[in-house]
């Protein structure tokens, strides 16, 4: 059981990466803009069902590829723009961040409901 609990957390971190530079490829076009923060919010959702742990690390991932992203490049250049599409890509990292948080916090709260 631990070593499958551990397979879905590398899975979902890997997943996330590479959605997340996919995120980073298509984010300055109008569409690829709304895919770019679709896709990981709509993935963040389903990822639910398979627990915090699971939306957490595909989270992770995703977050991790955008800051290497933001962090810019050795010439100089940045990936992602000081522009609309790309402050519009920062703030779906906020969102994502947030999600996560609320996923993790919800499991530690044991869902917030108690029986009267």
């Amino acid at each position: 059981m631990r070593a499958a609990g551990l397979a879905l957390a590398l899975a979902t971190l890997v997943v996330g990466a590479g959605a997340g530079i996919a995120s980073v490829a298509v984010h300055r076009t109008l569409p690829g803009i709304v895919l770019a923060l679709a896709a990981p919010l709509w993935a963040l959702l389903a990822l639910r069902q398979w627990g915090a742990g699971a939306t957490a690390t595909f989270a992770a991932g995703w977050l991790a590829a955008l800051v290497a992203a933001l962090l810019g490049r050795g010439e100089g250049d940045y990936v992602v723009a000081a522009d609309l599409s790309g402050y519009l890509l920062i703030g779906g990292g906020f969102a994502v961040l947030a999600v996560a948080v609320t996923a993790l916090a919800a499991r530690s709260s044991g869902s917030g409901v108690t029986p009267t």
